[in-house]
């Protein structure tokens, strides 16, 4: 288990990493005490970055963009660290409408206007109830398999008439 260390070896459709959707390994014991999960690249987001925002408060998600910035001053310079910061910065920015939204409405009104959507594959709630392996499972190959065959379908196969191409230069090690 990634959070308590005990041995634990079995996946399960709804334990994935809430930035990267990675199955995650999450023991029965640690599990309901757990809102979401984050795999081990993702450890020190646990306090901080989170897919559904709705339970929070404003205090909670000002602490939480807080971290989040602080995260983003280290990371702030260099292509190392390019895709995290965007990562880290549409969560800041998710954060921020949140914040807007409790400001300008109700709690109540707000957790009950949002569609809930399965992490794993990104229906809504209502179509899927959870327990789909969806990002990682045979449906995606499926869907993928039948996009590319419909592709295919699109396009009128023309035999090749180009010849290979030739070399003009000879390869460095060939040279005098």
């Amino acid at each position: 288990c990634l959070y308590c260390k005990a041995p634990h070896d079995t996946f399960t459709s709804d334990g994935v990493c809430t930035v990267c959707r990675e199955p995650t390994l999450v023991c029965d014991g640690c599990r309901p005490a757990l809102r979401e999960y984050h795999c081990s690249g993702h450890a020190y987001l646990r306090n901080c970055y989170f897919t559904d925002l709705t339970p929070y408060t404003e205090c909670e998600l000002t602490s939480q963009l807080g971290e989040l910035e602080q995260h983003l001053e280290r990371m702030a310079v260099g292509k190392r660290y390019k895709q995290k910061r965007k990562t880290l910065n549409k969560q800041c920015d998710r954060i921020k409408v949140a914040i807007e939204e409790i400001a300008t409405k109700s709690a109540k009104t707000r957790s009950t206007n949002a569609a809930k959507f399965c992490r794993n594959c990104g229906n809504v709630s209502t179509k899927c109830d959870g327990n789909c392996w969806g990002f990682h499972g045979l449906d995606r190959k499926n869907k993928l398999d039948g996009n590319s065959a419909k592709e295919q379908q699109g396009r009128s196969v023309v035999p090749s008439t180009n010849k290979p191409k030739s070399r003009n230069r000879a390869s460095a090690n060939q040279r005098s």
